[in-house]
């Protein structure tokens, strides 16, 4: 109940069930409120991206057992093909036609199912060699070697802008006021 009310309190404001007067007194609170306090925010943010290394570090040590199964899955594929090829052709040559064509038709089957399995297989494979790198001002996972208007769109986003704010303000405060 608690997190449908923050949720709705997110979407149209925590005044949304007040009266008149009641919004006359009441004060919204937003992220640079002098009442917010920016270090928590920041060490939060710190809390995010120590976790989004942690996760990277995983995802690349650890190989896919799917796609191992899916390969091996793919072999066994390949094998019946070749059987069941043989057997088509020896029905052939017996002179049982109609056998040999039922056959052939379990046969495309499985050459539809070894295509759609080396798709799945190429999908996980792209998705391995796609680098993943993390933001270090905004904590978001990008991918290093992306399109340079993705990167370009990611740095001017509000998010990326409004954690580089944050951060610089908590610099120039630890400066001035030697704050550690």
């Amino acid at each position: 109940m608690d997190a449908q009310r923050a949720l709705l309190d997110e979407l149209m404001g925590t005044a949304r069930d007040l009266t008149e007067e009641e919004k006359k007194e009441h004060k919204e609170v937003k992220w640079d409120d002098p009442d917010v306090c920016g270090p928590f925010m920041v060490l939060d943010l710190d809390r995010k991206i120590r976790r989004g290394r942690d996760r990277l570090a995983q995802d690349a040590a650890v190989p896919l057992p799917t796609t191992v199964r899916k390969t091996e899955q793919l072999s066994a594929l390949e094998e019946n093909i070749k059987k069941m090829l043989v057997q088509v052709e020896e029905l052939g040559e017996a002179g049982k036609v109609d056998e040999a064509e039922a056959l052939m038709k379990q046969v495309d089957v499985l050459n539809a199912q070894k295509t759609a399995l080396t798709n799945q297989i190429d999908n996980k494979m792209a998705m391995l060699d796609k680098k993943m790198e993390l933001c270090e001002t905004c904590g978001s996972f990008l991918v290093s070697d992306d399109v340079l208007e993705r990167t370009q769109s990611h740095v001017t986003g509000k998010q990326h802008i409004g954690y580089g704010m944050v951060r610089d303000f908590l610099a120039e405060y630890k400066v001035k006021y030697q704050y550690i």
